[in-house]
């Protein structure tokens, strides 16, 4: 009897952490519940988004979302793209700014990369501009497929909520 019952309580083991939730990682964790259920790749055009989610109600909190424009690059399979690098000029204008010195006197700090969350009752929404980090998607996304992929993000160093901290992971997403 002994012996039947080690297999058995392997396998109830095995599938309580299969179901247990998953986090994303990195020091961001400290000061956020980053657990998720489910990761949701979007595209449109020369724009990528990686929804990490988790039910909440009748609707999705979305925990965690990276999102990156190609503008300009010519990107393949296995190819970093860098998040940190500022957009070109021609995709500034695409977005609204003229590319060159803002009214206060700055200048426009769109990036390729931007990461942003909407979880239900928390204010908290956009990060702070990313110092160092990538993306790297090792499939072609097509609809309804899976895309296996990389990222990871150092946030810059500020006052604000999130500052310095890093976030990263593997992951591997349903196309939308």
């Amino acid at each position: 009897m002994k012996r039947a019952a080690v297999p058995i309580a392997a396998a109830v083991v095995g599938v309580a952490l299969a179901c247990s939730p998953t986090k994303v990682e990195g020091s961001l964790q400290e000061i956020l519940d980053l657990t998720y259920q489910d990761i949701k790749l979007g595209f449109a055009g020369d724009q990528i988004a990686v929804r990490w989610t988790r039910p909440k109600g009748a609707g999705l909190d979305t925990v965690l979302e990276v999102s990156e424009k190609l503008d300009g690059l010519t990107v393949r399979t296995g190819d970093l793209v860098n998040l940190a690098e500022p957009l070109p000029d021609f995709a500034l204008v695409d977005a609204g700014t003229d590319g060159g010195v803002l009214p206060d006197g700055g200048l426009p700090t769109q990036q390729r990369g931007v990461v942003t969350r909407d979880v239900f009752n928390d204010p908290r929404k956009s990060f702070p501009l990313i110092s160092d980090g990538f993306m790297v998607l090792y499939d072609v996304p097509r609809d309804g497929g899976t895309v296996n992929g990389s990222f990871s993000v150092t946030f810059q160093r500020c006052i604000d909520f999130g500052c310095g901290r890093t976030v990263f992971g593997d992951f591997k997403a349903t196309v939308q």
